[in-house]
């Protein structure tokens, strides 16, 4: 129900996973775009992630970007996780301890970062 909501309106971005609530009680939601507004997915990660065990990953080909947001009951400080992640892979990001965002030289380490979050 949750994903139904965060995609009403947002026809152009085509390719949501809903991995469900897991065995360790997190709800997430990944997302994958060509294209896209960074400020659009900071909205819906910030919607999402307002909901309790939630965890929101996004990337966008270009410019070849992540978004990563977190719950506050997480556990999980978003933007020291996100910054490590995309160090790894040549990029630059950063945020605060519930969503933060980091950009790559090319959309090839998106995979990459997305692996270590």
């Amino acid at each position: 129900m949750a994903l139904a909501l965060l995609t009403a309106g947002m026809s152009r971005w085509t390719t949501w996973r809903s991995l469900g609530q897991e065995a360790d009680g997190f709800r997430r939601v990944s997302q994958r775009s060509a294209r896209g507004s960074l400020d659009e997915l900071r909205a819906v990660a910030q919607n999402f992630t307002a909901q309790s065990k939630a965890i929101f990953t996004a990337t966008l080909a270009e410019p070849p970007s992540v978004v990563f947001a977190v719950s506050e009951d997480s556990g999980i400080d978003a933007g020291k996780a996100l910054k490590a992640a995309i160090a790894e892979a040549g990029g630059r990001g950063g945020g605060n301890a519930r969503i933060a965002q980091g950009s790559v030289p090319d959309a090839a380490h998106l995979e990459q970062v997305l692996a270590k979050l």
